[in-house]
């Protein structure tokens, strides 16, 4: 009875009145922003005493950055005040104003000139005394501001109305006139501040304007009580209203079901009589299977995925590439064999899509269905479609150009070879070049791998066999890419000294911003002029950009002679137990390092993506590396570069088995969330490889830094050159998935992590930033 009474009082414009104490709808995201703008609006109309004021609120972003500029110029107030006299003086003035009323009295005994003596002393002490009052009561107000402002805060959002803003700016305005007071009690000079204490105590000083801001939060507290009475009432309303519908539907119920057993009498009697007429109706599908045919045929040739075939030509082309690249026996499961051969024996016209077939698996059952096409006994109408035929995408994946026109005939794994040999002599060859650089330097090995890198890349563009391309783009691109490569590492190692990791970053981001420029425009010249002369154009930027390289590098050191005795790879340097170590776990890392630079991609297309979107994985994996290159290097030079080696070694870890992992097995991954995966291990990524080279140029003299990177070099390059082919078998062992690839990484990352541990811990002679 009460909740009734209640709901007939509050009627809607009641409702509406209720809802404005409280608010209604969302709250705005800046509304903490707003109402701080409205009290400094306040503050500046009715509280600024002079311009310097507007001046200094204007530059304050929130209410917590005023408190904090007092709180800064409070800590710096007592940082001066550590002295043992000023401590000592201030012990001294309690104890005389405790005891001054003795003192008082054996004063009046005393001649005229004591007790003059005797006022002066006191009033210094008093003084000081007052001083120390004003500081602990600014230090308890800041206190209770801080314990206000989260409370004022959680009210304005619980509760946005115009009363609760109003009210809050108010007590920010206030507060903001208290803390500009203080400020400036802070900042004033000792003098200032010794006759203030004297002539202006706390009390009369601050207390007016504390007891205004201890008044104006109570207002608001009074406030949020009222406006929590009032939605409360306003929810006993509601709850009313919606018992009184819920009454209603159950009327409208009632007389509904009472409607449908009329209705269920009739069709059962119109069933009925539909049997009866359906016995005495005998309709002749046979003669009319032409006329079937011909609608299943229109429903083909109208079906949506036929909208978009290539031409005869085309599809042919395609099919006969199929056939060549059959790599073995192909067996199929019971239930495709049945497939098939309903296809192949049924007498009407049917059509079959092939849906969520890994590539191997859809390659085997389409050569199946080519076989039975190709000898059946009767008119079969066909077309094969395959994904942006004409519109791909260049990637280092199994469906790339190289796969789908120049190396139809060669397996995916073959083709990775190609890539796994650039990497591979692009590391290892820094074992060669090292030793070259630092007796001959930079010059004498720059200016022939730039041009081997762009003639390697020109040659690519008229190659047309297998061995072509391995030899230009895997061996000789690589080797000449492993050349430029140690010259500009060893010239900035040697050049830098104090910020050696952040140099070495900044020239190591160079890789990955071409690694998401290249992409870019190279997607764009082979949609526009064919993948031939698109290479053709990638070789004159690698020249343009090797000759400008060329032109600025320099050799810090002087040119030597050439010392017979001396080994490319230095072996001696495996004698220092912390550089095995590193060495150890570097190799480790790089095992698990670049999984997802060579597999995001692939793994990207089997959950959704297209082939054009699919390229831009690696492009925001590059644009996140170039950052990851440069501020974790920054970081390193000032808390050491072993230590954040460390750091980041196990965050890629996690980022592999806590994220990636997660995005594979969940078969509802979006498009962000694998961006977002990309962006955050190109950070992670990128901020290795710009530290881990720092880390070995400061385990030596900087005369052989060359040979030194060259030999660490080379443990990366069999990293390199081992573990994409390791990680390529673990891809057909799970049904063409990525999660044991993924598991294999991480754990061989977790495992090099170890290793770097170690070898942080066996790095002496810099204490704890190493």
């Amino acid at each position: 009875m009460a909740t009734t009474s209640l709901g007939r009082v509050c009627r809607p414009h009641q409702l509406q009145e209720l809802q404005g104490w409280y608010g209604s709808g969302a709250v705005s995201d800046t509304i903490l922003e707003d109402v701080f703008a409205e009290a400094k609006q306040i503050f500046e109309d009715a509280l600024c005493e002079n311009e310097y004021d507007k001046t200094w609120i204007t530059s304050r972003a929130s209410i917590k950055d005023v408190i904090q500029a007092v709180q800064d110029a409070q800590d710096t107030y007592h940082a001066k005040l550590n002295s043992k006299a000023w401590k000592w003086l201030a012990l001294f003035s309690s104890r005389v104003q405790y005891y001054s009323p003795i003192l008082d009295a054996m004063a009046q005994n005393l001649p005229a000139y004591a007790s003059l003596a005797w006022g002066a002393m006191r009033v210094l002490f008093v003084s000081v005394a007052n001083h120390e009052e004003s500081v602990h009561q600014l230090v308890k107000a800041l206190c209770r501001f801080t314990d206000y402002l989260p409370r004022h805060e959680l009210k304005l959002i619980l509760y946005p109305s115009i009363q609760m803003q109003q009210a809050v700016a108010k007590v920010y305005a206030r507060l903001i006139h208290f803390m500009v007071h203080a400020l400036k009690w802070y900042q004033k000079c000792k003098a200032k501040r010794a006759i203030g204490s004297i002539f202006k105590p706390f009390a009369l000083d601050f207390q007016d304007e504390l007891t205004e801001v201890n008044e104006l939060s109570r207002a608001v507290d009074e406030i949020a009580n009222t406006a929590a009475q009032a939605e409360l009432r306003a929810v006993h309303a509601r709850v009313e209203d919606v018992n009184n519908e819920l009454s209603l539907a159950r009327l409208e119920i009632k007389s509904l079901s009472d409607l449908v057993s009329l209705q269920a009498d009739r069709v059962f009697q119109v069933a009925s009589c539909t049997q009866s007429l359906s016995s005495h109706i005998q309709l002749d599908l046979h003669a009319q299977a032409a006329m079937i045919r011909t609608v299943q045929l229109n429903q083909i040739i109208s079906a949506p995925f036929m909208n978009d075939i290539p031409s005869s030509g085309a599809s042919l082309k395609y099919c006969s590439t199929f056939t060549q690249r059959q790599p073995q026996a192909i067996i199929l499961s019971q239930s495709e064999i049945e497939l098939l051969r309903y296809c192949s024996t049924d007498n009407d016209i049917s059509y079959m899509i092939m849906e969520n077939y890994s590539q191997s698996d859809g390659k085997a059952l389409l050569l199946s269905l080519l076989q039975q096409v190709q000898t059946a006994h009767r008119p079969v109408i066909w077309a094969l479609r395959f994904v942006d035929y004409l519109n791909r995408s260049l990637c280092l994946e199994d469906i790339t150009y190289y796969e789908e026109n120049l190396l139809a005939s060669h397996s995916a794994s073959a083709i990775s070879w190609i890539f796994t040999l650039q990497l591979f002599f692009m590391w290892a060859g820094g074992a060669v070049f090292g030793r070259v650089i630092d007796t001959y330097g930079t010059h004498h090995v720059a200016i022939p791998c730039g041009i081997g890198c762009t003639f390697f890349i020109f040659m690519v563009s008229l190659c047309t066999e297998y061995y072509q391309i391995l030899l230009a783009q895997g061996v000789g691109f690589g080797i000449s890419a492993a050349g430029l490569f140690s010259c500009a590492t060893t010239s900035v190692g040697q050049s830098f000294e104090k910020r050696k990791a952040l140099a070495l970053g900044i020239a190591l981001s160079g890789s990955s911003t071409g690694g998401f420029v290249h992409p870019l425009y190279l997607q764009h010249l082979i949609n526009e002029v064919g993948f031939k002369q698109a290479i053709r154009w990638a070789s004159l930027v690698i020249g343009v950009s090797s000759t400008l390289a060329c032109v600025f590098m320099r050799s810090r050191l002087p040119r030597k002679k050439w010392d017979k005795h001396l080994n490319f790879i230095d072996f001696s340097l495996f004698k220092q137990s912390i550089f095995s170590v590193y060495c150890i776990g570097t190799f480790f890392v790089t095992w698990g390092l670049f999984a997802p630079w060579n597999y995001l991609p692939s793994m990207s297309l089997r959950h959704g993506f297209s082939h054009s979107s699919a390229i831009y994985t690696i492009v925001v994996l590059n644009a996140a590396s170039v950052i990851g290159r440069i501020l974790p290097a920054y970081i390193a030079d000032k808390f050491g570069r072993f230590n954040l080696v460390s750091i980041i070694s196990i965050l890629n870890a996690i980022c592999l088995l806590a994220f990636w992992l997660p995005l594979e097995l969940n078969t509802a991954t979006t498009h962000t969330q694998i961006f977002a995966f990309g962006a955050v291990y190109g950070f992670t990524s990128g901020a290795f490889i710009g530290v881990m080279m720092s880390c070995v140029a400061e385990l030596g003299r900087v005369e052989n830094l060359g040979q030194r990177f060259g030999t660490y070099q080379f443990v990366v390059g069999v990293g390199s050159l081992t573990s994409l082919p390791i990680q390529g078998a673990l891809i057909p062992e799970d049904n063409y998935g990525f999660a044991h690839l993924i598991l294999f990484s991480g754990i061989c990352m977790v495992v090099g992590t170890g290793f770097l541990c170690v070898a942080r811990m066996l790095r002496s002679g810099g204490g704890w930033r190493v």
